[in-house]
């Protein structure tokens, strides 16, 4: 940077005040993008983003299947899935046995994620759960609303793409 004689200075070039404050302010910056690297780096973050994750899902999913089974009861989930092509296609018995099945994968498999305990075995019958699902929901309205179904597809895609070292909060992890 060139030097700059500054009016009525008493015998002395200075670099331009303005010209020091922009070459600190860029270290500044610098130093706060590496900070931000490393904290994304960080193994803090990503573990607790994927409990984060983990267990809202979980959460979810428990409570949906509660619902179904203690509160709404699966004569009336059932009842409320049948439409005439469902019954011509499952019939109605298989249809009540698929949603008993499906509300109890729900249950158990959102306890064991908010928990984090075997969470494979739980993000995998989650998954045929929302396939059957998709399934039904297909059969019953072919333009359904996806807005209940869709962050929780994203969310069980998510936690079975990531790395496992990232979901370190768990139970698994205390029994190994």
């Amino acid at each position: 940077m060139q030097a700059l004689t500054m009016p009525g200075a008493a015998g002395g070039n200075f670099k331009l005040v303005i010209g020091c404050w922009l070459k600190n302010l860029l270290l500044e910056i610098k130093k706060f993008k590496n900070y931000l690297c490393t904290i994304m780096e960080s193994a803090f973050l990503l573990p607790m983003a994927t409990l984060l994750v983990r267990v809202i899902l979980g959460i979810l999913f428990f409570m949906q299947g509660y619902d179904k089974i203690f509160r709404i009861g699966i004569t009336i989930t059932a009842e409320t899935a049948s439409t005439p092509v469902t019954d011509k296609i499952f019939g109605r018995n298989f249809l009540k046995a698929l949603i008993r099945i499906s509300s109890w994968i729900e249950l158990v498999a959102g306890a064991l994620l908010i928990v984090g305990f075997q969470r494979d075995t739980a993000l995998i019958l989650l998954s045929a759960d929302m396939l059957v699902t998709g399934i039904i929901f297909t059969l019953i309205k072919p333009m359904w609303d996806m807005q209940f179904y869709f962050p929780r597809l994203v969310m069980l895609v998510f936690l079975m793409i990531i790395p496992p070292g990232w979901d370190i909060f768990n139970l698994d992890s205390l029994l190994h």
